[in-house]
């Protein structure tokens, strides 16, 4: 046809850099384990994983044959990849949590408080936020939701990569909440000193005293400026931590 005159007549010359056209090794791993391609700060290890095996064109980039030896040639790669694992199911239930002791004497009362489960270091599923009930015994009701994690085939591998649960209340936020701070009106052990404390600061130390309430409202509103900020860039704190829940014995029950 009129294929190779085109080229002829159009193409001087044809210089490929960095062409894969036997393949690439890369795409192999890429399905095996996941690739983030170079984006290790947007995206954790499961993330690159599920990004690496929904490209459709992997497999075409897959090496054909090695030319590292002339006359011994590896076979061909097979056009799929099986990988031996298993996987989990994480459900929580539709329930309700009372708040009371985690907000206690909190100067101001977070709006909303969400779920994190850690089954490692760097591995953490989350809910969503949902807003705390107001009144004396705040609670937090939270609603279904459902994570498959994918774990190695076995059990004691999957015990040695995710020995322990660890459950945190997290809020928007950066740093430790202010805490409550006692007045005068509050009565308790503690309310003879606060009373001389506070005849000697107003009556002794006037200006003293009108320039510590001055910086304490500057104080709380630049805390409240940045509590803004920090949910609206994403950050978040832990307001209440559980202990290591080692689940390996749930984990074996369940496989007899």
């Amino acid at each position: 046809g009129d294929g190779q005159k085109w080229l002829d007549t159009y193409i001087l010359s044809y210089v490929p850099v960095g062409a894969p056209h036997i393949g690439a090794p890369k795409s192999v791993r890429a399905v095996i384990d996941g690739d983030k391609m170079g984006l290790d700060a947007f995206i954790d290890d499961d993330e690159g994983l599920m990004f690496g095996r929904s490209l459709g064109s992997s497999p075409w980039m897959f090496p054909l044959e090695s030319i590292t030896s002339a006359v011994q040639k590896s076979p061909p790669v097979p056009p799929s990849v099986m990988r031996l694992e298993a996987s989990i199911t994480l459900t929580i239930p539709t329930q309700t949590i009372p708040m009371k002791s985690f907000v206690y004497r909190r100067a101001v009362m977070p709006s909303k408080i969400r779920l994190a489960i850690h089954l490692a270091k760097d591995f953490v599923v989350r809910t969503d936020y949902y807003p705390l009930s107001k009144g004396k015994a705040p609670t937090l009701t939270l609603k279904e939701e459902v994570w498959c994690v994918a774990l190695p085939p076995t059990i004691n591998e999957s015990l040695k990569l995710y020995p322990n649960i660890l459950m945190h209340l997290e809020e928007p936020g950066t740093g430790k909440p202010r805490k409550e701070r006692r007045g005068i009106c509050h009565c308790d052990i503690f309310w003879p000193f606060r009373f001389v404390w506070c005849m000697m600061k107003w009556i002794f130390c006037l200006p003293c005293a009108i320039v510590l309430k001055i910086l304490r409202l500057l104080g709380k509103g630049a805390d409240r400026g940045l509590e803004v900020t920090a949910g609206a860039v994403g950050s978040f704190r832990a307001i209440g931590k559980s202990r290591k829940v080692n689940w390996g014995k749930g984990l074996i029950a369940s496989s007899k």
